[in-house]
Parts: structure tokens; C-alpha cells; sequence
């Protein structure tokens, strides 16, 4: 990524767009630096904000060193573009001069809302609990092992679909804790849909989130979600879908959110509340937001600040 910096600072000055749009948190703070080193004022930086800035389990001094490499990035972007109104209240305490450029939009995780359809019966015995996401620190599959072992004698299986570098050392911990036969590791899968239908619950960990897509798709096949409290906006998904549970990030209390979870039938899931996620409402809150963006920079333009009005180009000289 630091090898792109001059390649794209220049791609910039070539181009001259209207708006450089950084799609997510590990490409924000090269695109700032960019933006900065091409000397064009008269581009729109927008930065899309995916997963919280403050992250649990980090040292002092990387914490403190991407806290203001972030600063003096959102402090030159024209608009932070968020995924809920709780990641909207974070970035301005992170940064209270920001509170008029955050814009909440969605992401397009579905094509369209699901059909109505009463709560799918359980099938297959043992019911299936599932977990979707790379083998990575932020997933925390570590924690759902543990808890996982802790079900006792009631009659489950895991299936974890994805692929990362915890793969050898989470097929170790199941192996010590007696569960290895009761957990697939399946790898990464392109379409995970056929597995959220046969799920009893999908299971989320991780030590922190924005709002993860899995969530989305599993509620709009009809499979509950069961997670630890991680993200103020998955919080408030499950809440209004009506269709899962929350639980503190311990084994033994996110055990016996999975234990209910595996008693009970799986629930209807209120569809409204993936209204935002289609594909249709998601790119009107993007379009709405890039070219509020885009007007915000042309008032500054036009209040004497050195900008060139420029409107939209995308890449038209």
C-alpha cells in the first residue's frame, strides 16, 4: 500500500476527478496522504469508515500513531461516509470539527428484500451452528470455541466458513478442548446463502465491528443471529430484527446464548429492518452523500477559500 502513495498522487494531478472516494479504513490514510501530496484542492476526499477507529487490544503507541495519522486525515476529507448513526456519534468524539462532513449510508449486501416466509423447522440433527469470517484477531473464533465447548452433552456441530492465518492454531484449540470432531473448518466458501438456510444461528465473536455484511446475509435467509456485544449498529440490527440475541463477550455467558439459541425454533425476521441493505436504497445513499460532498466543497469554493468549482468529473479533464 505505501508503494502506491506516489503512483496515486500522481494518478490524481493526471485525472483531476471531481471526488476520490477511499472505500475503507486501511485505504484512508494512504488516500489522505495522496490527496495531500497532489496539491489538488480541487478534489473531493471522501473517506468511508467501515470499522471502528478505537480498537481493543492494541499498544499505546500504534493506538496513538493511527489516532493522528486518522485526525489529519478526516480533518482534510470533505465527507467521512459511515455505516450507522453509532459510528456517526464516534467519529465526532473522535473528532468534534468532523460533525458536518459524516454522512450514514448502507452497504448493498442484498439485491433485494427477502420474501416473507415463516420460520424454517429444524431439520437436520444435530442443529448446525455456523460462523463466517476470515481466521483472523478481530473474529475472535478463539471465544467460540470455548464456548462452544461448554454446551456440554446437547447435541450441536460448528461449520466455520473462511479462510486466515488461525487456521492451524484454531483447529489445535478445538483439538484440546474435545470438540474437533464436532467442528469443520469448511474454508472459504463464494456463497455462504445454503449454509445461513441450514444454520440454526449464526455466530459472531469478534473482538470489534462495524456492521458486518454476514449479519445481513444470514437474516435475510431466515437464520437468527447470536453475538457478542461488539458494535453498537449490529446491536441494533438484532434488536430490530427480532431475530437473534446478545451476549457479553465471556464462554460461559455467550455458551448460554447459544444454548438457547440451539432450544428453540428459529424465529421470523422482520424484514424491514434489511430495508437499507438492498442494493437499490444503498447506492441512493451513497449518490446522496457524494454529491452532498461535492456541493459542501463547491460553497467553500464560491466563500473564497482557493478551491476551483469543478463539479463532477470523474476523471474528465
Amino acid at each position: 500500500m505505501l508503494a502506491a502513495l506516489v503512483p496515486l498522487a500522481l494518478s490524481i494531478r493526471r485525472l483531476r476527478p471531481g471526488v476520490l472516494l477511499s472505500a475503507g479504513n486501511h485505504a484512508n490514510i494512504l488516500c489522505a496522504a495522496a490527496h495531500w501530496l497532489s496539491a489538488r484542492d480541487d478534489t473531493n476526499l471522501v473517506l468511508k469508515m467501515t470499522n471502528p477507529i478505537r480498537r481493543t487490544g492494541r499498544g499505546r503507541l500504534r493506538s496513538g500513531l493511527k489516532a493522528v495519522a486518522y485526525r489529519l486525515a478526516i480533518g482534510r476529507a470533505s465527507a467521512v461516509l459511515v455505516l450507522s448513526p453509532e459510528d456517526a456519534a464516534e467519529i465526532v468524539a473522535f473528532h468534534p470539527a468532523a460533525a458536518n462532513k459524516v454522512q450514514v449510508v448502507s452497504n448493498p449486501y442484498l439485491d433485494s428484500l427477502p420474501a416473507s416466509r415463516s420460520p424454517a423447522e429444524r431439520t437436520a440433527e444435530p442443529a448446525m451452528l455456523l460462523a463466517v469470517g476470515r481466521l483472523t484477531e478481530q473474529k475472535n473464533f478463539e471465544l467460540l470455541l470455548r464456548a462452544a465447548a461448554q454446551l456440554g452433552d446437547r447435541p450441536w456441530r460448528l461449520k466455520v466458513l473462511g479462510q486466515g492465518a488461525r487456521l492451524a492454531s484454531l483447529q489445535a484449540l478445538a483439538k484440546t478442548l474435545g470438540i474437533a470432531d464436532r467442528v469443520e473448518f469448511v474454508g472459504y466458501v463464494s456463497d455462504p446463502r445454503p449454509y445461513y438456510r441450514e444454520a440454526q444461528a449464526l455466530a459472531i465473536t469478534s473482538a470489534w465491528e462495524g456492521l458486518p455484511a454476514v449479519a445481513v446475509e444470514a437474516l435475510a435467509e431466515g437464520c437468527p443471529v447470536v453475538a457478542v456485544d461488539c458494535s453498537p449498529a449490529l446491536s441494533r440490527l438484532i434488536t430490530a430484527s427480532g431475530a437473534g440475541r446478545l451476549s457479553p463477550a465471556s464462554p460461559e455467558a455467550y455458551a448460554a446464548a447459544l444454548a438457547q439459541a440451539l432450544d428453540e425454533d428459529r424465529p421470523s425476521v422482520e424484514a424491514a429492518a434489511l430495508a437499507p441493505f438492498t442494493l437499490e436504497s444503498a447506492i441512493r445513499s451513497h449518490i446522496n452523500s457524494l454529491m452532498l460532498a461535492n456541493a459542501s466543497r463547491l460553497v467553500e469554493a464560491r466563500r473564497g477559500r482557493g478551491l476551483r468549482a469543478g463539479g463532477w468529473r470523474f476523471g474528465q479533464p
